[in-house]
């Protein structure tokens, strides 16, 4: 499946449903309430700063935007009491919403993020007016969405992030349904700062770590330099209580860590440090990222520029799965038949029972370039190139593959997810005075290539792989038409107590139970079994994308935008 490629090519018809035809009308109540008499005492009281925003043909304000919009500073930025970038954006946009998800396997690494209630792939996010390359998680357990990890964006490198709500369809595509988030980078080519924040629960869990640094720098005369790193850390939240279920019906035979721990056998085999240290955690997990950021650009003339960003982080983070009790549990209270007859049950080895750890390693870089000016006609060109790469591993450890018996490891390599991609773009805007309009009708067209990979890794064999207790009997110790005893069976010494006539879990066969030989055990790492190679493979496709948009105000209250995209 490797290799296996897709080529896409967009049709000429424009289909309703991929931002085929986007019409957007903008009604500017600053310029009604410019006619309205003001009390000349009012006006020197306070005085409207102005604010750029993000547009293709040319930058508005945020007052004269046909769409709603934020602006968010530096300031802003740093007055949120949080090292996630996902979590500062939640604080300061109240339609932004983000969940914390224990065991939730890859969504706690790279936590889905909502904007007015849509699917994470319905906001479109940008550094510096370029599309983001998306993560490597899919949500498969809903709809299918992939899009930007925005955690991978330092805070700190930011000089401030625009937020396009509605119509932001109209403007950028069906994939900015539910908006747009613009991350603008530092640009400044002197100066720098270093940063060390601190902070921790009242009950002293949840240390929080940042520190932080950022360098700007000249370019020869007309150009910059701008840097920024980042380390953060978080430890583990927990509000819980010590597992224990002893009284519930039918929940573990009663059992209870507590108790167990406080045994002479449970002390033995150090189960006493289990009172203090959870055997499962709820809340946010143990995570630490290493992040950089270099933006940097040059004025190559008054009408022509260059421009190149990129990023690099690395992040990990460690998650509790759900405790496996060592009596009611189908790992460690099923009991199987070795070569030699005896019996072995997963609870000889985690007599208290055990909690799968799962960790995710994400590495995530981009690189971005272009050119871009004015021609003496007047119009506006940026070529521009980009590529991104985001990897997302996955290990477990503390539990077994029930399928290989006591020779399963203990420690895993589930696999991996990764999610590629690169484009080039050409991008044009011109102004066109027409008269009787109140501006001039900015006309925005380009072109766009794009190639995407999306590749999961297989696991390391014993992730995956069925063991010899994959199947029953599995050294053939009884006949499974008669249930009575082969050869190897009966040579198998008495104390051994193999009963072949045993086979049903009921007592239809005249016996309590089934004999351990008809047991089998589930294959693959207990809590996420590995990615085998015929499921694993590379998938690229290849699209082309074109636009053409116009949009002018009419009027000094009126402004349309009109585009056609395939």
């Amino acid at each position: 499946m490797r290799g296996l490629s897709m080529n896409r090519h967009f049709k000429k018809t424009l289909i309703a449903g991929i931002s085929a035809l986007s019409f957007t009308i903008g009604y500017s109540a600053a310029a009604h309430a410019a006619d309205t008499p003001v009390d000349p005492a009012a006006e020197t009281t306070s005085e409207l700063e102005t604010l750029i925003v993000t547009a293709r043909g040319k930058p508005r304000t945020v007052l004269d935007s046909a769409v709603p919009v934020d602006s968010f500073s530096e300031a802003d930025l740093k007055s949120a009491a949080f090292t996630d970038t996902n979590d500062i954006l939640k604080t300061l946009v109240p339609s932004y919403t983000l969940a914390r998800e224990p065991i939730s396997d890859g969504a706690t690494f790279i936590r889905p993020a909502s904007l007015r209630g849509l699917p994470t792939d319905k906001t479109l996010f940008m550094v510096n007016s370029k599309r983001r390359h998306r993560s490597a998680l899919v949500s498969i357990g809903g709809t299918g969405a992939q899009a930007p990890d925005a955690a991978t964006i330092p805070a700190s490198a930011l000089k401030n992030v625009v937020v396009t709500r509605d119509g932001a369809g109209a403007q950028y595509g069906s994939d900015a349904i539910a908006g747009v988030i613009d991350f603008q980078l530092k640009d400044s080519p002197s100066g720098g700062s270093l940063t060390a924040q601190y902070g921790q629960f009242f009950l002293g869990d949840g240390e929080d770590v940042m520190i932080t640094g950022n360098l700007g720098l000249p370019l020869g005369d007309s150009g910059f330099v701008n840097g920024t790193f980042e380390y953060t850390s978080q430890n583990q939240v927990h509000r819980g209580k010590q597992y224990c279920n002893k009284g519930i019906p039918n929940q573990s035979a009663g059992f209870c860590v507590s108790d167990y721990a406080a045994t002479p056998a449970g002390q033995a085999v150090g189960y006493g440090d289990l009172i203090t240290d959870y055997v499962q955690k709820w809340g946010q997990p143990d995570a630490e990222a290493l992040r950089g950021v270099i933006n940097a650009g040059y004025d190559i003339t008054d009408n022509v520029s260059i421009y190149a960003f990129a990023n690099y982080s690395k992040s990990s983070a460690v998650e509790y799965f759900n405790y496996r009790p060592p009596v009611s549990n189908a790992v460690n209270d099923t009991p199987v038949r070795l070569a030699n007859g005896s019996t072995f049950q997963f609870n000889s080895i985690f007599p208290a029972g055990f909690t799968p750890m799962f960790g995710g390693d994400i590495t995530d870089y981009s690189l971005t370039g272009g050119i871009k000016g004015k021609f003496a006609n007047g119009l506006q060109y940026d070529f521009s190139g980009r590529y991104g790469d985001d990897k997302l591993s996955y290990t477990l450890w503390d539990t077994v593959n029930p399928s290989m018996g006591p020779a399963s490891p203990k420690s895993f390599y589930v696999g991996s997810l990764i999610s590629t991609e690169s484009a080039a773009n050409a991008d044009f805007a011109y102004d066109w005075t027409v008269a009787g309009l109140h501006t001039p009708i900015t006309f925005n067209f380009g072109a766009e290539y794009r190639k995407e990979g999306y590749e999961i890794e297989a696991g390391d064999v014993p992730s995956y792989v069925a063991g010899t207790w994959a199947t029953p009997d599995p050294f053939g110790f009884c006949n499974a038409t008669t249930h009575t005893a082969t050869a190897t069976g009966a040579a198998l010494p008495a104390t051994a107590g193999l009963n072949c006539a045993n086979y049903l879990t009921s007592s239809a066969d005249g016996f309590a139970g089934q004999d351990p030989v008809y047991a089998a055990l589930a294959v693959g790492s207990n809590g996420a079994p590995g990615s085998p190679p015929d499921y694993s493979g590379e998938l690229t496709r290849d699209s082309y994308a074109g636009y053409l948009e116009g949009s002018a105000n009419v009027t000094e209250a009126w402004f349309f935008d009109v585009a056609v995209r395939g």
